[in-house]
């Protein structure tokens, strides 16, 4: 057995390489190991349901909506959806589904996991007009297939999965873009939506404060921070003003102007360690 507390911050675990659910099975001697937020395998596990959870909010939002794919990415997750005919999802529209999103992860709704053979699966979401998912299940080899449902939506997943989605305490989507359906840009082009999401409490206890900072910055931050002599030719262009050797651009990452917040004023060793948080906007 493990205390209440450890218990309340794992979020997945693994058994023999594998990362599964913390209500999965254990049918033959395995090593175990619990994963927090602090590991990558329980962020995985914890944006992977949340986009799960962006779904079932977008799935309640517009009706008819078609869903491809939905992964847990380094720093959040997406899900790629084909909206009903006339639907475009705008930045406007953010606010709505992360408030979805909060709507139904305050109702605690258990993520669960289901075999299926590929007949029933073709069945099910062919029945439910996902012609996408049923695409994928094509692919799939029968006898090793799963869904995961939680409230009203159910997805084709291999998982890994939080055990429900109370944990899931603060959303925010971040863009929203195009992508050709599999890479493919001869197939339809999705809707891919951008999101991160956070166990607040975790936030809280390790003292992040969450800051903005402009999505446009000048050249020589960069210069100065090392990140235009790395990553300068694969970077957005730079935008030129009518002085002269004037350059600005659009930041490569967020840790040089979080250099500058903390350099706006002087700085004793106890204020450290000063920690800042900020969603990835551009």
């Amino acid at each position: 057995s493990i205390s209440s507390r450890l218990a309340q911050d794992v979020l997945a675990c693994g058994g023999n390489g594998e990362i599964v659910e913390l209500n999965r099975p254990i049918n033959e001697d395995a090593s175990v190991v619990l994963y927090k937020w602090d590991d990558a395998e329980g962020k995985h596990a914890f944006w992977h349901t949340s986009a799960h959870l962006m779904a079932e909010a977008m799935q309640e939002l517009y009706p008819g909506m078609q869903f491809g794919i939905g992964p847990a990415i380094e720093n959040g997750f997406y899900y790629d959806v084909m909206p009903p005919a006339g639907t475009v999802i705008r930045e406007s529209d953010f606010a709505g589904i992360e408030k979805k999103m909060l709507e139904l992860a305050q109702r605690k709704e258990p993520v669960v996991r289901a075999e299926i053979s590929k007949a029933d699966a073709l069945k099910f979401f062919g029945e439910r007009g996902q012609t996408y998912k049923n695409e994928l299940i094509e692919d799939l080899e029968d006898g090793h297939i799963s869904t995961y449902t939680q409230g009203a939506f159910t997805d084709l997943c291999r998982g890994p999965h939080l055990m429900n989605t109370g944990v899931i305490k603060a959303v925010k989507v971040t863009a929203v873009s195009s992508a050709y359906w599999r890479g493919d840009e001869k197939r339809p082009q999705m809707t891919r939506v951008y999101a991160i999401s956070f166990p607040k409490k975790i936030q809280k206890r390790y003292g992040y404060q969450q800051v903005m900072t402009p999505h446009i910055g000048g050249k020589n931050l960069y210069v100065t921070s090392g990140h235009y002599a790395h990553y300068g030719k694969d970077s957005f262009q730079p935008i030129h003003t009518p002085e002269a050797d004037e350059e600005y651009m659009l930041k490569p990452m967020n840790c040089p102007h979080h250099c500058e917040i903390y350099a706006w004023k002087p700085r004793s060793y106890k204020d450290l360690p000063l920690r800042i948080a900020e969603f990835g906007t551009v």
